[in-house]
């Protein structure tokens, strides 16, 4: 239903040839992905979704078409709402997540073709849910995974194919599965590792802290090989909510 609003905003500005489309449109797709983490209703959105429909139509300056956005968004605490929502302990399930990690990934890589976002695209626990299943995790400190678990910090885009496998694994034996190997490290063949391989920045960073620690060049000190509670908060606070944050210009 939101793509409605946003198909039709899309629409007039091509219909009316507006000035300065690019600049419109990234301030448009920011205002939609905010009110969409604020959790804002479909109701909630539509006067203001009018307005500049109506704005866009009557050749309204650029800065007069924002600042309807910027007044909705002030008048209702969006960005308080956002950050507080990127920061809580349950962002597992929440229907932003993969788009926004999604959308972060074009933003990293400059990315011009569209990536489907359906049942092949899944949101993996790093450290698992039934970590406590498994040997590997017995490390981890449950007083402190209990509020992190579900953390942004500890969500890594997959493939589905990969997901699927690394679910309650060992952190050594996921680094392995993201990496597009077996279990034990061995390699597929090409074809089969073509389809298995990660190709999301984000997860691929872990991937790259993980083999660099190996030869001693990790640029995360905090990255020691073991997948715990105070790499979670670190992959939160100094990469993904600070990426995000720029994205969105909050």
């Amino acid at each position: 239903p939101w793509k409605f609003y946003i198909n039709t905003i899309l629409a007039t500005i091509l219909q009316v040839n507006y000035p300065e489309k690019s600049y419109l449109i990234k301030k448009i797709r920011r205002f939609y992905y905010l009110c969409f983490i604020a959790g804002k209703t479909l109701n909630g959105i539509k006067q203001t979704s009018f307005n500049i429909i109506a704005g866009i139509a009557n050749n309204q300056s650029k800065e007069e078409i924002e600042q309807l956005m910027e007044d909705y968004m002030n008048k209702n605490n969006i960005k308080e709402i956002v950050l507080e929502n990127l920061n809580s302990e349950y962002v597992y399930g929440q229907k932003w997540l993969k788009p926004v990690l999604m959308s972060l990934d074009y933003e990293l890589n400059d990315i011009q073709y569209f990536i489907q976002i359906d049942k092949t695209i899944n949101i993996d626990h790093i450290l698992p849910l039934e970590y406590k299943k498994d040997k590997d995790w017995e490390y981890i400190d449950d007083s402190k995974a209990e509020n992190l678990i579900n953390s942004l910090g500890n969500m890594a885009i997959l493939s589905e194919v990969k997901n699927k496998s690394a679910l309650n694994k060992g952190f050594k034996i996921k680094i392995n599965l993201y990496q597009g190997l077996k279990e034990n490290g061995e390699e597929y063949s090409e074809n089969e590792k073509q389809k298995r391989f990660t190709n999301f920045s984000t997860t691929r960073r872990i991937i790259n802290e993980y083999n660099m620690k190996e030869i001693g060049k990790a640029k995360n000190p905090k990255f020691h090989k073991l997948w715990d509670t105070d790499l979670i908060m670190s992959r939160k606070e100094d990469f993904l909510l600070p990426k995000i944050k720029t994205m969105l210009e909050i």
